[in-house]
């Protein structure tokens, strides 16, 4: 029996999987950047749900399609499926994967989702993945690029 046979039986292996996320969510203005923020999230259930079932085979994908922002202020949890108050949602500009990361990219052009937002959410199609809370005021005189990065680590 090998050693990590023998730790999982005996209750000790201490290795697990974690979904690791993070928002990076520049802001600009007049082509200069005025605010940098690196932000964690939470991985929601759906994440989970939606590998698990990849695994399973009884769903082939789950792209990264959309961006949302709202101005909901309860914290985020594993269990959201939605964001608290959807205000704006925009098409992902561009995805990258890799073999230590998923990465998407869109920018907010300074006529969208003006308000002070609370809350950013990645979906798959209709389905929650990742949510965070933040605390922006954007106008339209800025500009905001988000980066997202998930990890399986």
């Amino acid at each position: 029996m090998t050693d990590s046979i023998r730790a999982y039986k005996g209750g000790n292996l201490k290795d697990k999987l974690k979904a690791c996320g993070v928002y990076h969510i520049e802001q600009w203005q007049d082509g200069k950047l005025i605010k940098k923020e690196r932000i964690k999230n939470v991985v929601v259930q759906n994440f989970f749900t939606a590998v698990y079932n990849c695994l399973a085979g009884t769903s082939t994908s789950i792209p990264i399609t959309h961006l949302a922002t709202g101005d909901g202020t309860a914290t985020a949890a594993r269990t959201d499926s939605a964001l608290g108050n959807e205000l704006f949602r925009k098409a992902i500009s561009t995805v990258t994967g890799g073999t230590i990361n998923f990465t998407a990219k869109t920018s907010l052009t300074p006529d969208e989702s003006n308000f002070t937002i609370r809350e950013i959410g990645l979906f798959s199609d209709t389905t929650l993945i990742s949510r965070v809370n933040v605390n922006i005021a954007k106008n339209e005189n800025v500009q905001l690029l988000v980066t997202y990065t998930l990890e399986i680590i």
